[in-house]
């Protein structure tokens, strides 16, 4: 016999109508700056949400062509990297400059997914599962070694 579920309370936030997102499977938080972004392939583009206070705050959706598959969030170099359909790779600027900063190719076909980041070595890596590698990408210079 399965344990019982504990339960544990929870708040639910209502995004507002502007927000369009309905699809999600894929999110990072960028603990430093108290910001969530959620890879949103409804709304076609990575959802920022602001998470300092008890109730996340929508902040804005960041247009992006392309499937989204991963998310991950590399502070020091104030970027979010996004894995796309079409083995690419969108590189984000989280420090209100500019939106993509830049979009890699990574040399497939499928599409870029489970994405990690070594803040030790200044590296992402995004897994091209479908086509069998796995891309490491100096987040700095968002340029393919």
């Amino acid at each position: 016999m399965a344990a019982p579920l504990s339960e544990v309370p929870f708040d639910l936030v209502a995004l507002p109508d502007s927000a369009l997102s309905k699809f999600s499977d894929t999110l990072d938080i960028d603990t430093r700056h108290r910001m969530l972004y959620m890879g949103d392939n409804w709304s076609g583009g990575l959802d920022v949400f602001n998470i300092a206070s008890p109730t996340p705050e929508y902040v804005r959706t960041i247009k992006i062509r392309g499937r989204m598959y991963g998310v991950v969030v590399a502070a020091e170099v104030e970027k979010v990297f996004v894995g796309l359909s079409g083995s690419t790779l969108a590189a984000v600027s989280i420090n209100g400059v500019k939106d993509v900063v830049e979009l890699v190719h990574t040399g497939g076909v499928g599409h870029v997914d489970l994405l990690d980041y070594d803040a030790a070595r200044g590296r992402v890596f995004a897994a091209n599962r479908l086509d069998g590698f796995l891309t490491c990408i100096d987040a700095a210079h968002t340029g393919r070694e």
